[in-house]
């Protein structure tokens, strides 16, 4: 939690579970895991916007927004729209998935956002949100 001009932010960086892992072998998708962790991130999410904070939520998600869980996170912005993701880590590919997000509470604006691929010798691209907290 950050001080933002007298009111408190709360700056929350996120990389929640792969919904394939080894361990859940023999089964090739299993998101359980991580659809629990984005539950208890959306309530703590609701916990701190009910307390008058807003919030912003960053990182890795481990989720596409076409999945049951992204709807979880309905009371959260999504700030940046675009694929983030590709399999390799070679800044010329394009992204094939949106994996990587910024979140904010409602009451916060945004003045600009960007996803960077080229920049970035990651299988993620960079992902950039200027926010302007009221």
């Amino acid at each position: 939690t950050v001080d933002s001009g007298g009111r408190p932010l709360t700056l929350v960086g996120v990389h929640l579970s792969v919904p394939f892992p080894l361990s859940s072998l023999p089964c090739p998708y299993c998101p359980s895991l991580r659809d629990q962790q984005v539950v208890a991130l959306a309530a703590f999410a609701a916990e701190r916007q009910g307390a008058g904070e807003p919030i912003v939520v960053a990182g890795d998600l481990n989720l596409t927004e076409r999945e049951v869980a992204y709807r979880d996170l309905a009371g959260l912005t999504d700030v940046v729209r675009g694929g983030t993701w590709r399999p390799l880590p070679i800044n010329w590919l394009p992204p094939v998935l949106r994996l990587d997000y910024v979140l904010s509470s409602p009451d916060i604006s945004v003045a600009s956002s960007d996803i960077d691929c080229a920049a970035s010798s990651s299988d993620h691209c960079v992902v950039v949100a200027r926010l302007a907290v009221p």
